[in-house]
């Protein structure tokens, strides 16, 4: 297809389809003439796989430009890949002080996990740590237990889903999408859950002390 018609099928701008190439964060069609070039299905893919970075994950185009690399150089495991996209999409702080490093590192220990000292997203958590006690929030902090343990449920699921990819090529795009989608998908349910709890908790009797609960430790729905 010709870039116009690519543009047609993917909804991108011509001007804006032609600043990805030139910033490589897609591969360059055939050339066909000396100012005309075909295009396939995988442009058209690469296309979508660009804008869910750039829109919904809202990524700079140098952090797209490492990630869509990464893609396109063949990995032994999902997982190396996924460090790499988890890398290029973590909020990477590493200016945080002892004290809340520590603090990570004990978060780590609790929860038994072992071999991520150096991953990128430490220094972010370390940050957290440090943001809630400079600003007196404590609590902050003491939950982030429980948030742990939920996404131990969450990445057992985002493995289950890349082992059921068999391509190669599938699998480096699942990895991608899957990363920036669920991160953003995480903060959607959360203040979706967070509005559904609310109006849960307003018929809680006055002192909020809540009602019976089940074995789950759920309280019953209104």
């Amino acid at each position: 297809m010709r870039i116009a018609e690519l543009s047609a099928c993917s909804g991108v701008p011509i001007p804006t389809i032609k600043y990805y190439l030139r910033e490589r964060l897609m591969p360059p069609g055939e050339r066909t003439g000396s100012n005309q070039a075909r295009y396939d299905h995988g442009h058209l893919q690469r296309l979508r796989l660009v804008r869910v970075l750039t829109d919904l994950g809202g990524l700079p185009i140098a952090t797209v430009r490492e990630i869509v690399l990464a893609v396109d150089v063949p990995v032994p495991h999902a997982d190396v890949l996924m460090e790499t996209v988890q890398n290029g999409v973590a909020d990477v702080r590493w200016d945080v002080d002892h004290e809340a490093f520590t603090a990570a590192r004990a978060l780590l220990a609790d929860l038994g996990w072992h071999g991520i000292a150096n991953h990128a997203a430490l220094g972010t958590l370390a940050s957290v740590f440090a943001a809630a006690r400079d600003l007196g929030h404590q609590g902050v902090s003491d939950s982030l237990y429980e948030y742990a343990r939920a996404c131990e449920t969450i990445a057992r699921s985002d493995l289950k889903h890349l082992a059921a990819v068999s391509e190669t090529d599938c699998v480096s795009e699942a990895v991608v999408i899957g990363t920036v989608l669920g991160n953003t998908a995480l903060r959607a349910l959360r203040w979706l859950a967070y509005e559904v709890e609310s109006v849960r908790r307003r018929d809680w009797p006055v002192g909020g002390a809540s009602p019976a609960v089940d074995a789950s430790g759920v309280p019953p729905r209104p």
